[in-house]
């Protein structure tokens, strides 16, 4: 995470988080003092993230005040992925102005496949070819991960306007499924556990979490459930 020199701060006289302004214009909001579990978790998830070639929106480190806090990036025009978006593609014409779709389906692979963190939630980057991005922050607010298994359903991905998205690749993801599972390897295990290592105050009680993900019966029945998903579509 790099350090942030900011150009400006706001502070919000509604409560609203803090903003800061780069020298490069770049806007990043405070979230909050930076400790291990926000350490960890987001060296996991940038690791992860980076490793099946997800986009995910930058962090920085900022002193505010003798405290280290975490800060993530807030870009103009982003909208959250869901449903009630489904306007932006309901036709093939306006799906195939997103840039590289498979990445928003492996994101949702990532969140099966590594339950640790409650799900992470998706931007849509609305550009001349419209783009998805991870949120830094995932739904468990950086606390102690857990593995707990979810499924397509418990995702949204049966939700109408989600599911509609996928149809319009039905074709393509049981190869991209492969794809991902061909990346699942046992490398990817030793550099998690690698990474977990760093932190040796929490790293026993991540590992525990962790290489769960790594069990053969969790990734068949996990492989099963999405293979299910497709069918149905």
């Amino acid at each position: 995470m790099r350090e942030l020199v900011p150009l400006t701060i706001s502070n919000s006289i509604l409560g609203d988080p803090t903003v800061l302004l780069t020298k490069e214009f770049e806007k990043y909001t405070l979230y909050r003092p930076l400790d291990d579990h926000i350490r960890a978790s987001n060296e996991l998830l940038d690791f992860l993230f980076k490793h099946f070639k997800i986009s995910r929106l930058k962090v920085g480190v900022f002193n505010l005040k003798g405290k280290k806090y975490y800060c993530y990036q807030e870009l103009n025009g982003m909208a959250d992925f869901d449903s009630w978006n489904a306007f932006l593609w309901d036709s093939k014409r306006k799906f195939n102005q997103f840039l590289s779709p498979k990445t928003l389906f492996f994101s949702f692979l990532v969140d099966l496949y590594f339950p640790l963190f409650k799900g992470s939630k998706r931007h849509i980057l609305a550009g001349k070819k419209s783009q998805f991005s991870v949120h830094p922050v995932p739904y468990n607010d950086f606390s102690p991960i857990s593995f707990n298994p979810t499924t397509p359903a418990q995702l949204g991905m049966t939700k109408a306007g989600v599911s509609s998205f996928f149809r319009h690749m039905k074709n393509d993801l049981l190869v991209y499924l492969e794809d991902f599972e061909a990346l699942n390897h046992e490398k990817l295990k030793a550099d998690l556990k690698y990474r977990i290592s760093l932190y040796p105050d929490i790293r026993n009680l991540y590992w525990d979490e962790i290489q769960k993900c790594f069990d053969g019966e969790f990734i068949n029945y996990t492989k099963a459930e999405i293979e299910n998903y497709i069918l149905k579509l």
